[in-house]
């Protein structure tokens, strides 16, 4: 079931000394400039406050609390940073090994269950190669049927050693340049060329050379007999 797109705040962490409870303080974060703000914010003011895509605020909510600290504790700076869902996605990677993104990844773009069952076959380094240093299947309809063909493509590039760059399975790969490697075309020998003009000239000639002394000497022979 896909997950609700309304966020709630993470409660603060609590670490008991002996009898008497503690806050631990908030670490600090921001909104847009770049610079510390007091308190962190909530997941939903984050994720509305950065202008970030819903499927954000989700992935958000799957971190520990920890976790959301790392990420939201800086904000975005929105004059320099071009993909700003891209960049939260990095601080995610940074904090959230494989198993964990896997998991968000399934959960973000509503896997079917044949795929999570394909995906469960794969090793970590496969899962990340399926990912494509993403969490969410872009301008996708059917992001199962996406997913399903990254998996054979990183399956079949392994099988053939070939390097899986980011989304080489998307339908505009081979027509934005980034195809795969090619055998060297196997060298076919060359025609021996013709003889140049001068080189025909001399041959007849010495030819014709041969044949005059051949029956010159023929001449000679029939004179001697008679």
């Amino acid at each position: 079931q896909p997950h609700s797109q309304s966020f709630s705040a993470a409660p603060p962490l609590q670490v008991v000394d002996g009898d008497i409870p503690y806050t631990a303080p908030a670490v600090t974060s921001t909104i847009s400039s770049g610079q510390p703000l007091d308190p962190l914010p909530s997941v939903d003011d984050f994720v509305m406050n950065n202008g970030l895509e819903p499927w954000v605020g989700e992935a958000l909510l799957m971190l520990s609390l920890d976790q959301q600290r790392h990420v939201m504790r800086t904000g975005l700076n929105m004059e320099h940073a071009t993909n700003l869902n891209g960049v939260i996605t990095s601080r995610i990677k940074e904090v959230a090994p494989v198993e964990q993104r896997l998991q968000m990844f399934i959960a973000i773009n509503g896997l079917a269950e044949g795929v999570v069952d394909r995906l469960s076959t794969l090793t970590p380094d496969q899962h990340e190669k399926v990912m494509e240093s993403t969490l969410k299947v872009q301008k996708a309809n059917n992001p199962s049927g996406v997913v399903m063909r990254r998996i054979s493509d990183v399956l079949k590039n392994d099988r053939l050693g070939i390097p899986h760059g980011p989304h080489m399975s998307s339908p505009g790969y081979r027509s934005h340049g980034y195809r795969q490697s090619q055998p060297p075309a196997v060298q076919q020998p060359a025609f021996q060329q013709a003889p140049s003009a001068d080189a025909a000239t001399a041959l007849l000639t010495t030819l014709a050379a041969v044949l005059t002394a051949g029956n010159a000497g023929n001449r000679a022979a029939d004179r001697s007999r008679s």
